[in-house]
């Protein structure tokens, strides 16, 4: 056994011993992953996947599960394999604001590829399955693919882009007229899935 979860991984608050914890999957299995064009390692081979020395752990984690927490060290990044994953922010009088949403396919703590803390808390809305990548396999793979880095990029403007239309779209005019458009938008960024149930609270952490 391991003692402690993986660097930047929380379940319920604490750390867990790997072959105890009942959130682990197991070690990632990359090269036969279903939804490996979705993901970042997509641009490797199956000869790249062979060469990283350092494990990546599959979770299953339930709703409402924190992921990594604002100002913790950051060792890895999560993808997201299946569920939705919120961003939180504590704003100056303490309260939570929701700064991004995140879907399979995405990056949570993408930061930590430059910085050495997150930026965010993150946590699940509804079930999710992740796997948790340490830092330095991705350096590893992005000294051996330097397309790797291009694919990170995208992801990383792609949030920003999600984070312009948060401001424009959903922090002007009437609280009818916002939460309407909300409601639109999660039914885009969900696409064919259906999309992420947000209590009430969530709804107005985003508004």
């Amino acid at each position: 056994a391991v003692d402690g979860a993986p660097s930047g991984i929380y379940l319920h608050g604490r750390s867990r011993t790997l072959c105890t914890d009942p959130h682990w999957v197991g070690r990632a299995d990359c090269q036969h992953c279903a939804v490996r064009a979705m993901m970042p390692f997509a641009p490797l081979h199956a000869a790249d996947l062979e060469q990283i020395l350092h494990p990546i752990h599959e979770y299953e984690i339930p709703a409402g599960t924190p992921i990594c927490t604002a100002g913790d060290q950051a060792h890895s990044i999560v993808t997201i394999r299946r569920g939705f994953i919120k961003l939180q922010h504590a704003t100056s009088g303490g309260s939570q604001r929701i700064v991004r949403l995140l879907r399979a396919g995405d990056v949570v703590g993408i930061e930590a590829l430059q910085e050495k803390r997150y930026r965010h808390t993150a946590a699940t809305l509804g079930d999710a399955r992740v796997c948790r990548i340490p830092v330095v396999v991705v350096h590893q793979m992005g000294a051996l693919r330097p397309e790797l880095h291009a694919s990170m990029t995208v992801r990383w403007n792609a949030s920003l882009e999600q984070a312009d239309t948060v401001i424009l779209r959903l922090l002007s005019g009437e609280a009818s007229a916002r939460v309407a458009r909300l409601l639109c938008f999660l039914v885009d960024f969900a696409g064919s899935s259906l999309p992420p149930r947000l209590t009430r609270q969530d709804t107005a952490a985003i508004l």
